[in-house]
């Protein structure tokens, strides 16, 4: 990568802007001391990335900025290389008017910091799950010899899939080619204060046990509510790090079985030594809470958290079943508005939607057209209905879309809340409802889901049946791949 202007730089990116004649900026997502991250499209393979950026501003006047993206260069590729669902992919590396950037994965969902100040203390499953994964991801980054350093709730990101995913690999190793001192006078410390385990509070040698002391203070947080030191200056907090004794964690909540929180007192030992041994230890140690949950049961809500990859690992979201409560209906589908004249408006702004999404689906941007159709039908869900007839033609070009991008994990659950809606408006035997069943099944077997695939094809093929024409085609078809099912070679 070329080194740039050694005089200080300043990103100068806005809306709009093009990177490297492929990434078209949009929206800013954050900006801290050093990193300022947009919302970014990728022109070559139709997908939302995010970009980050090396920023100059905030740091000391006389910091050689060339040695700090020489380090964010050599901290990118070793992120490069962890090769683990709980690590956002990195898939390029360049310079923008002398400023350094990261294209990375695109990751959706709530960070800690915001699910704790919505939901307060989590079950005891849910921290587990989270703890859990989260040890997954520093298991295979000690391997490779890459300590967070900045482990914390909004670094941690619960995915709507209920993955957890770990950000900022490698930001925090690349200010440590800053002087310390140079920028705990400018008001930027290393790492976070309420986190940082005491060897790094006191400037000594950090390695994998500060980022398990990190994670201690995050999972306290989890099952109090806060974490285990607070205080109104950043010092005053470092120095109970280094000195005080944590909370006994059950007397701040007393159902956490006792083995949990004697391990997260364990992980809060001042003494690197006196912690567990390494990420995997705590794993197994965490791992049983989820587990015990998974064998009381649990309930199709619950199976949408951060336990839902120890139930489906690699099947899709599963959807309410049964007797569906009310909030559960709201999780997949928006009530209906109270009866009255219909809104021409939104009908009109929807079918322009649609318009634009076809334009932006022929120009080869599937990606971006599933975004404008996902907006638009939630926008006009509220105002019309998700049951009146634009919405759900709406909503089924949106399925299409999804289908064309590959995206079979968001097609799955628009086809199979739309089946019922179809049915509906054009009848149970129309051509849009088959092709929509037929289309889930697709969804089922490109997500590794045989055993579903399957029954739904016997499905199928029992309502084909049903219609008595021994020569409909759909029937031979049908027979026929399900022949291939039990042969193996579906």
């Amino acid at each position: 990568m070329d080194r740039p202007d050694p005089v200080r730089q300043t990103v100068t990116v806005r809306e709009n802007t093009l990177i490297a004649d492929r990434y078209e900026l949009s929206t800013p997502l954050g900006r801290g001391a050093m990193a300022e991250v947009w919302d970014g499209y990728d022109r070559h393979l139709d997908r939302r990335v995010a970009v980050k950026f090396i920023r100059r501003e905030g740091l000391p006047f006389d910091t050689d900025y060339g040695k700090i993206v020489d380090r964010f260069s050599r901290e990118a590729r070793v992120t490069a290389k962890l090769e683990h669902p709980g690590v956002p992919t990195v898939y390029d590396l360049g310079t923008h008017d002398g400023a350094a950037y990261l294209a990375m994965q695109l990751v959706t969902g709530h960070n800690l910091a915001d699910v704790i100040a919505e939901q307060g203390p989590l079950s005891t499953a849910w921290a587990a799950a989270i703890g859990a994964q989260i040890c997954s991801v520093l298991a295979v980054a000690h391997a490779a010899s890459l300590v967070h350093r900045d482990l914390k709730p909004r670094n941690l990101m619960l995915c709507p899939d209920g993955s957890v995913k770990v950000l900022d690999f490698g930001i925090a190793a690349v200010l440590d080619a800053v002087d310390f001192t140079k920028l705990t006078t400018t008001g930027h410390p290393i790492g976070t204060p309420t986190y940082m385990s005491p060897e790094q509070a006191s400037g000594d040698e950090v390695g994998p046990a500060a980022d398990l002391y990190a994670l201690g203070c995050v999972l306290h947080e989890l099952l109090v509510g806060s974490p285990p030191f607070v205080a109104d200056l950043p010092m005053t907090v470092l120095g109970k790090h280094m000195y005080a004794e944590p909370p006994a964690l059950r007397s701040l909540r007393p159902d956490v079985p006792s083995p949990l929180a004697e391990l997260v007192l364990r992980m809060l030992a001042k003494q690197p030594d006196d912690r567990p041994a390494d990420a995997s230890e705590v794993y197994l140690a965490l791992v049983p809470y989820v587990a015990d949950f998974a064998t009381r049961g649990a309930g199709s809500l619950e199976q949408l958290g951060p336990t839902r990859p120890y139930h489906f690992p690699l099947g899709p979201l599963p959807l309410p079943q049964g007797a569906v409560t009310a909030d559960a209906l709201a999780m997949v589908r928006p009530p209906r508005p109270p009866a009255g004249p219909r809104s021409e408006a939104a009908a009109d702004e929807l079918n322009q939607q649609r318009e634009r999404a076809i334009g932006l689906v022929d120009e080869g941007r599937a990606t971006q057209a599933g975004e404008v159709l996902a907006q638009a039908a939630q926008a006009a869900s509220a105002v019309l209905g998700a049951d009146d007839p634009d919405v759900v033609d709406a909503r089924l070009a949106l399925a299409h879309v999804y289908l064309l991008a590959g995206d079979h994990q968001r097609a799955l659950p628009e086809l199979q809340r739309l089946v019922p809606e179809l049915e509906r408006h054009y009848g149970p035997d129309h051509d849009f409802v088959w092709s929509a069943k037929r289309s889930i099944v697709g969804c089922f077997a490109a997500l590794g889901d045989r055993s579903n695939a399957r029954s739904a094809l016997q499905i199928l093929l029992n309502e084909r049946q049903r219609l008595g024409d021994p020569a409909d085609p759909e029937l031979a078809e049908l027979r026929e791949e399900l022949d291939r099912f039990e042969e193996g070679t579906w």
